[in-house]
């Protein structure tokens, strides 16, 4: 008798420790992350019951349209339909992303309806389609728009990234994870080679931090893989942080790239979006403010305004649209604040944006000289074949190498983002 009893409590024992065993513990309030959450094994059955909000970045470029977008949308429905969601267990959200966003599905816990939006979700071919997605782009909205609050700190951060070889492979997107990593996101990029692949993820930032397919239809066996390491990842810290740190930093934007017209200028627009995304704004902190070409019709002078020929034909020479001098030096009394609410102990920082050449470059070098001894920082960047690079550096910051920025289209002002920040940033 009491040997059964004896053989069933060691029966219990080890039940319960190859329980124990299989499922890795982490206590991230302590900061001991604990275990690598990317290097797990699979099984198929594998329940996931704790607070986990996920956000699938899907990369909407030309690189995954017809019968490669269909696959990512089966992909990202048959893995929601493994969560348990629920209001205290699983949210799912999803964001289609190129170089903006073409379908934000936002956090949900009603299975019915996510699933209904995900199988709706259809691949938007238009002419300005990208072949390559701005990821890094994605990644900092996904961190902005999903998880820019603390709804449910008790829950996980997960966004899984599925993209091609060549967009993950960009130097600007370790940054991107960086920064998603800093606001207790944890994210999992699943690469896939198309038949444009150039570069391998293998040896780069990710290492085995990453899943590698060779096809998109390799999709089809890695869902258990993918759920299971979701599952299993740890709830990151939150520091709340962003470019910045609580640093005061008083940045205005001088746009003035609307010579292409507004169909390119857009991307202009989208270029200061996902800057100010990353950075920290507050009262305290950093703060901005947006100098561009008027849009409305404006009356530079009446009717009655000149009697002489000599003088309308002086006033006519300003033309339109304002000269650089003059938005420089608007810039320079915005950033001194005249109505006295000037934060003395913020760093002045303007970003130019100009896709034309700059017709005034004497007066412009001079009000640019004025607000650099003014302790400005001034950051140029010119777009496309009429900028003049020698002008451009004339009035940035010294090195001016270091301070100038010149790309041949509007489309490629991503490139240069993260350098443009840590510039704003340093």
């Amino acid at each position: 008798m009491e040997g059964g009893f004896f053989f069933k409590m060691f029966m219990m024992v080890v039940t319960i420790k190859s329980v124990f065993s299989a499922v890795p513990y982490s206590n991230p309030r302590r900061g001991d992350i604990g275990i690598d959450w990317l290097h797990v094994s699979t099984s198929t059955g594998f329940q996931c019951y704790k607070p986990l909000d996920v956000v699938f970045l899907l990369d909407s470029s030309r690189a995954f349209q017809g019968h490669r977008w269909n696959k990512l949308v089966d992909f990202t429905y048959r893995l929601t339909e493994r969560f348990p969601l629920g209001r205290r267990s699983v949210r799912v959200g999803v964001l289609a992303y190129e170089t903006s966003p073409h379908a934000v599905i936002p956090l949900n816990t009603t299975t019915k309806q996510i699933l209904d939006s995900i199988s709706s979700l259809r691949y938007t071919q238009t002419v300005k389609t990208k072949l390559r997605a701005d990821i890094a782009g994605g990644i900092d909205y996904m961190k902005e728009v999903f998880f820019s609050t603390d709804e449910r700190y008790e829950a996980t951060r997960v966004g899984v990234v599925v993209s091609d070889y060549d967009s993950l492979a960009n130097q600007s997107v370790p940054l991107a994870i960086r920064r998603a990593t800093a606001a207790g996101i944890n994210v999992l990029p699943i690469g896939i080679r198309s038949s444009q692949s150039t570069l391998e993820l293998s040896g780069s930032f990710y290492g085995e931090n990453s899943i590698q397919l060779g096809s998109v239809n390799d999709l089809d066996s890695i869902t258990d893989t993918v759920k299971r390491k979701t599952c299993q990842a740890p709830n990151l810290p939150r520091s709340g942080g962003g470019c910045g740190n609580g640093f005061p930093v008083d940045v205005t934007f001088i746009h003035d790239a609307s010579n292409s017209g507004p169909a390119r200028a857009r991307y202009s627009y989208h270029f200061i979006q996902n800057i100010v995304r990353q950075l920290d704004i507050s009262e305290q902190a950093i703060q901005v403010s947006l100098l561009q070409q008027p849009c409305l019709p404006v009356l530079d002078f009446g009717l009655d305004s000149y009697n002489d020929k000599d003088s309308l034909l002086n006033s006519l020479n300003v033309g339109s649209p304002l000269a650089v001098s003059h938005l420089m030096r608007t810039a320079r009394m915005s950033a001194a604040r005249v109505d006295g609410s000037r934060r003395f102990n913020a760093k002045k920082v303007a970003v130019l944006i100009t896709d034309r050449k700059i017709n005034d470059i004497g007066p412009s070098s001079r009000e640019a000289m004025k607000s650099r001894r003014a302790g400005m920082k001034i950051i140029g960047i010119g777009i496309g074949e009429d900028v003049r690079i020698a002008d451009l550096r004339e009035v940035s910051s010294r090195p001016s190498g270091e301070h100038t920025f010149h790309v041949k289209r509007h489309e490629s002002l991503s490139e240069i983002r993260e350098k443009v920040l840590n510039l704003i940033c340093s």
